[in-house]
């Protein structure tokens, strides 16, 4: 039987809940304390004996009702650690309402006491850097090769910078609009992480002589380094910037003991551009159940 604790975040032992994270396999930064205290808010947990495992709970209240729901910027949670996923989840179900919320990609689904059509899998590109740049180029498809060979008869520099509320900003401007689920709590939320962990983000941006034509601020841990925003100009693009800056990218970290995580996408066009480079998928869990009262379950379909 699992014995865990719910708590709410005051009552959280932070180093402790940063220890499990840091060691588990599926502990990403996103489940970071700090990281949740700044995208979430006033998130609570459920917490195995001396904190071996641990499952956030981004939650709210709404009419009455509890419910869980995925933090922007946030692409996974879900179970971290030694962990019994299907305990975790019928505890969570007994109070929560109604979720819709991302696991972590090692969080097997398949033995729970879910509906299966509670259950979908969306997906998530990882590269793994541990090898020399040439292995890693070697397994590019050829339209990006040529992508790149073109982008070359352009004057593109590739540089490092700072400065992450310029980076977020021209993100807003550009792709905002599309977004509208993005509050400015939440791009406040990833400012605040970098300005207080520059350890954990770095920007790489594509510069046309003095022109910005793409740029990308990760996020960066001990496994991975996290894609976490990136903007491309309708310039940029015809300029071919976005692959060059991915390739300048992994041609830096190359040889080092890091996974290039993409962040995404099941959007066709966008998981080809991944795939290009040679990432594999890694399936994370969507669920989603409903419990609430009549007539709200109607209305939350």
């Amino acid at each position: 039987m699992i014995i865990f604790r719910h708590l709410s975040r005051k009552d959280i032992d932070i180093g402790k809940w940063n220890q499990c994270i840091e060691a588990s396999a599926n502990g990403l930064i996103y489940a970071k304390a700090e990281y949740l205290d700044n995208l979430a808010g006033n998130w609570e947990a459920l917490i195995s004996e001396n904190y071996t495992a641990v499952m956030p709970l981004t939650g709210n209240r709404k009419y009455g009702a509890r419910y869980l729901y995925q933090p922007p910027f946030c692409q996974q949670l879900g179970i971290i650690g030694n962990r019994n996923v299907d305990a975790f989840l019928t505890r969570a179900k007994e109070l929560y309402s109604y979720a819709e919320i991302c696991l972590s990609f090692s969080n097997d689904v398949g033995e729970t006491s879910l509906h299966k059509k509670e259950i979908s899998l969306r997906n998530n590109f990882i590269l793994d850097l541990n090898t020399d740049y040439e292995n890693i180029a070697a397994d590019y498809s050829n339209d990006l090769k040529k992508n790149i060979l073109r982008g070359r008869q352009f004057q593109l520099t590739y540089r490092k910078a700072v400065d992450a509320e310029k980076i977020i900003s021209f993100y807003r401007d550009i792709y905002g609009e599309r977004f509208p689920y993005v509050k400015p709590r939440h791009y406040s939320g990833v400012l605040n992480f970098c300005l207080q962990f520059p350890d954990h983000y770095l920007i790489r941006e594509v510069w046309d002589n003095d022109q910005l034509v793409s740029a990308a601020l990760c996020l960066k841990d001990n496994k991975r380094i996290y894609f976490i925003i990136s903007i491309t100009t309708p310039g940029g693009r015809n300029m071919e910037a976005n692959h060059f800056l991915v390739d300048q990218l992994i041609r830096e970290f190359a040889g080092k003991k890091l996974l290039l995580d993409f962040e995404g996408s099941d959007i066709e066009g966008i998981a080809t551009f991944y795939k290009n480079f040679g990432a594999i998928c890694q399936p994370y869990p969507f669920i989603k159940w409903n419990n609430l009262r009549w007539p709200w379950r109607v209305f939350k379909k």
